[in-house]
């Protein structure tokens, strides 16, 4: 009786470590219109330079090299999950219109 037990417990075990995986989870939230690249004051960074210089932050462009950077790191870590939880339209025209 015990014996079967063990054999049942460690088929289990051998199943379980079978299937298992990697999960990488990316987050994102409250860019608040965050679109474009902007200096440590929150003006414009529009010329190349800045960014280049590490002198601008944020933007969409910035947050996609990201994600596709994780997502790419390693043949075996293909299992990525990007999720954005919103908040898109504050700041914007849009938002102050319609709210």
């Amino acid at each position: 009786m015990n014996a079967g037990k063990v054999a049942a417990f460690a088929l289990c075990l051998w199943v379980a470590s079978c299937l298992t995986f990697d999960l990488s989870i990316l987050h994102t939230n409250d860019c608040h219109a965050g679109i474009e690249q902007t200096d440590g004051n929150g003006g414009s960074c529009g010329d190349c330079r800045g960014a280049i210089a590490g002198k601008c932050f944020g933007g969409v462009a910035r947050r996609l090299t990201k994600a596709k950077g994780t997502t790419r790191r390693t043949e075996s870590e293909s299992n990525v999950l990007l999720l954005d939880a919103g908040d898109q339209f504050q700041r914007t025209l849009w938002f102050y219109y319609y709210s």
